[in-house]
């Protein structure tokens, strides 16, 4: 009966500084991702975003959930720090479950991010659009000859189209330039150093916001898409 106290209290002495930590982290995530959102609300009730987007489709569907379009991204500025925070006192604390769910989570963020910000300025865009066209039309439809609902409906068209085209290409790309920020502000290997990435070693050419160039022993180079770097294992070699 003793012992098995006596293994209690050796556990909780392993976990408390765990917690603590655990608790430390996500308080500060908490500060200070009120505070980064509540300066972005300033800039942008200072850029007057509010009047610029008070009559726009994307207010009106952010009506929906109940807020302002400046609330949505308040929100979601708060919640994607909340997350990181999260994650890193996962780590920070070695709970490997919670953090191994985070980095899923946070590694998916910024094409969800991305997927907003289009979603967002598409609107806007393509309400701009319309209401450009629609004043063109009124004033040249007796001359064109054609139903100024027909030229709105094709021009959307031609600009939906375009808004999916180009969120299918940022769809990959997001991910790299992500990834590409993070290798270079965190210096995870320079040019000149010798690498090893899977099957391939060599030196690093180039470090770019897409991809990196690895130039291997035989000459040959290799294109590596950043977001590939960041998920693999690489082994630094040493000169």
């Amino acid at each position: 009966m003793e012992d098995w106290f006596i293994q209690i209290i050796d556990k909780l002495k392993e976990l408390l500084p765990r917690i603590f930590t655990f608790i430390a982290v996500l308080i500060v995530a908490y500060i200070v991702g009120r505070l980064i959102a509540r300066i972005i609300v300033t800039l942008l009730r200072k850029l007057e975003f509010e009047r610029l987007t008070k009559k726009s489709e994307a207010e009106k569907i952010a009506r929906r959930f109940g807020m302002s379009l400046i609330g949505l991204i308040e929100v979601v500025t708060r919640w994607t720090i909340y997350l990181i925070g999260l994650q890193i006192a996962a780590q920070t604390a070695g709970l490997e479950l919670i953090n191994d769910l985070m980095a899923k989570i946070v590694n998916y963020m910024p094409n969800l991010i991305w997927a907003v910000l289009i979603f967002i300025v598409g609107i806007l865009v393509a309400e701009k659009l319309g209401n450009f066209v629609q004043s063109i039309t009124e004033d040249e439809k007796s001359q064109l000859g054609i139903s100024t609902g027909v030229l709105i409906i094709v021009t959307g068209s031609i600009f939906i189209s375009l808004g999916l085209l180009l969120v299918v290409g940022l769809r990959d790309l997001a991910p790299n330039v992500t990834a590409g920020l993070h290798l270079i502000y965190e210096k995870t290997f320079n040019v000149g150093d010798t690498i090893q990435i899977g099957e391939h070693t060599g030196i690093v050419e180039d470090i770019g916001m897409v991809k990196s160039i690895v130039k291997k022993e035989n000459g040959d180079y290799v294109v590596i898409p950043n977001s590939t770097l960041l998920k693999s294992i690489i082994i630094k070699k040493e000169e």
